[in-house]
């Protein structure tokens, strides 16, 4: 489990430091603040030298990201370094892991021809890569731990459904996730994969007998899969949610908040979560209750703050952050 990480030249941040890391943090902060740009942080540090993953999540934040033309991949590229200017271009991602450190440096070196990428790990020879030919042919290495970013609109991508489902199946999951989801959608019975119009969709299983296709549901149901069906089948990983509660009504976050922290510590996930909203913060904190102190002492709440060269943050853990809402009604965004 990452216990601490520092982030040096990445994005807006010229040096940021997260001590005490837990099995389940939120990110909370303003805008613009940073917040996605750390659940990024930890998610290239799992990655290690392995860019491919990282570069397709740079991407898909990029407004041409469809068209892979290699101009616009550098721009996304040079957009994930602080300092823009310098040649090589350079970021280092130093994280402490049960108590080894695994250091990542990465520096990217631009030509009028070429661009070539090196990641190297604590100090040793480097993996080398041309960022200079089309994604798809870059070459995939080990990541340094399993990984998994979700971001809001993960889910609305129909192909990523049906891998999840093709997954899920594979891995003897299926019946269990539609178990789990019809606790809180009891008209859920099961899934299976059906053809229509659209191609080939992952298709609900009703009670009454109907099938429908999984993207004619609400959001929150589409979302409750691709998250709850990501967290069974990554097991020993770190997955980063963005914005984890988008999608899911009041009446449900606390069912969702107590699902989150059972398949977290069943499955040994280390989850990095950003949210806006305090209601569910709340919700979330009043689910961990329920469950052993060692658990909510593992629940930490990370709240970023403007400074001038870089955020200042405050971290507290369940309990903490339970007795400042209720005696002092303090505001952890």
């Amino acid at each position: 489990m990452l216990e601490s990480l520092t982030v040096t030249g990445f994005r807006k941040y010229k040096t940021l430091t997260l001590k005490g890391l837990g099995r389940i943090n939120f990110i909370m902060g303003s805008n613009n603040i940073g917040k996605t740009s750390i659940l990024e942080a930890v998610y290239t540090w799992a990655c290690g030298q392995n860019i491919l993953p990282v570069i397709s999540r740079t991407l898909s934040r990029g407004r041409y990201s469809g068209s892979l033309q290699s101009y616009w991949l550098m721009k996304e590229i040079i957009a994930l370094f602080r300092d823009k200017i310098s040649r090589p271009l350079v970021m280092t991602f130093d994280g402490m892991s049960n108590n080894a450190s695994a250091c990542f440096t990465h520096k990217v070196y631009i030509s009028p021809s070429s661009a070539k990428w090196e990641v190297t790990c604590n100090g040793a020879d480097p993996m080398t890569y041309d960022v200079s030919v089309p994604v798809q042919n870059l070459p995939e290495a080990e990541s340094f731990c399993p990984a998994r970013y979700i971001d809001i609109l993960s889910y609305a991508e129909p192909s990523g459904s049906v891998g999840l489902y093709d997954s899920l199946k594979k891995n003897g999951l299926l019946a269990q996730a539609a178990h789990e989801m019809s606790e809180v959608f009891p008209d859920i019975a099961g899934f299976d994969m059906t053809e229509d119009t659209e191609g080939t969709a992952v298709s609900v299983i009703r009670t009454d007998g109907e099938t429908l296709p999984l993207y004619t549901y609400g959001d929150g149901v589409q979302r409750w899969f691709h998250i709850m069906g990501s967290m069974m089948l990554y097991r020993d990983s770190v997955i980063c949610i963005d914005e984890a509660d988008t999608g899911f009504h009041p009446a449900v976050q606390h069912e969702f908040s107590r699902s989150l922290i059972r398949s977290a510590e069943k499955n040994n996930i280390q989850l990095f979560i950003t949210t806006h909203n305090l209601e569910f913060i709340d919700t979330f904190l009043e689910a961990s209750e329920n469950f052993s102190k060692n658990i909510s002492d593992s629940i930490k709440i990370i709240t970023l703050r403007e400074r001038e060269d870089t955020p200042a943050l405050r971290v507290l853990n369940a309990s903490e952050a339970i007795e400042a809402r209720d005696k002092f009604s303090l505001e952890l965004r």
